[in-house]
Order: structure tokens, then C-alpha cells, then sequence
């Protein structure tokens, strides 16, 4: 990411593009800061705790359902029901049959025996 920063950077300023207003100024730094250490620091860190307790697998499942429960959240939010592409049903099918298939598997084989 750095790199990309620098580059563009590099870029605007030999093409005389550059203006120091969208530069973060001290509050900025200190709210990327926060963000940084919060959402990405704790999170990765909760995601390997979560992970000494369930599977990675069923973490990455539950990860991967975020657009799933983002759009029903938004239904419910903000009461609006848009036609999404047949992509995106297919894709939800997907993941939901992998849950179920991974549900169906984990209660007919004993951890024990996957290991």
C-alpha cells in the first residue's frame, strides 16, 4: 500500500499534479491510528482466539457470509428490496449449501475422527 502511495505520489509530482491538501493532517493520523489498531489489530487477533475454539473453516465460512447478512441487514434497515443478479443468488446458494454440507459432516463424523 505504501508503495502504491508513493508511487502515485511520485507520479503527481512530476506532473506538477500535486497539492498538499490531501495530506492527513494530525487528527486524521491519529483516527487512521485508532482504525488501524481496532479493526484490524484486535480483529485479527479475536479471529485466532475464535479460532482455538471452532475451526478455521467454519470462521472462514462466517466470513465469507458478510455480503449475505449485509444485504439482508440493509433490507431490514432501510426497508428497500433490490433485484440482485443471478451471480449473487448463486454465489449465496454456494456458501450456504457449504455451511450445510460442513454442519451435516461435522454431526455424522466425530471431530476425533477427522483428525
Amino acid at each position: 500500500m505504501f508503495g502504491g502511495a508513493f508511487a502515485i505520489t511520485i507520479y503527481l509530482v512530476s506532473r506538477g499534479q500535486f497539492d498538499t491538501s490531501v495530506l492527513p493532517n494530525k487528527n486524521d493520523i491519529i483516527y487512521i491510528a485508532i482504525l488501524a489498531l481496532i479493526c484490524t489489530a484486535f480483529a485479527f487477533y479475536a479471529s485466532i482466539e475464535v479460532m482455538k475454539k471452532i475451526t478455521p473453516f467454519t470462521v472462514n465460512l462466517s466470513v465469507n457470509l458478510e455480503p449475505i447478512y449485509s444485504i439482508i441487514l440493509a433490507i431490514i434497515v432501510f426497508g428497500e428490496e433490490e433485484k440482485m443478479s443471478i451471480e449473487f443468488y448463486v454465489g449465496s446458494i454456494i456458501i450456504i449449501s457449504s455451511i450445510l454440507v460442513n454442519t451435516i459432516i461435522k454431526e455424522r463424523i466425530p471431530l476425533k475422527e477427522l483428525k
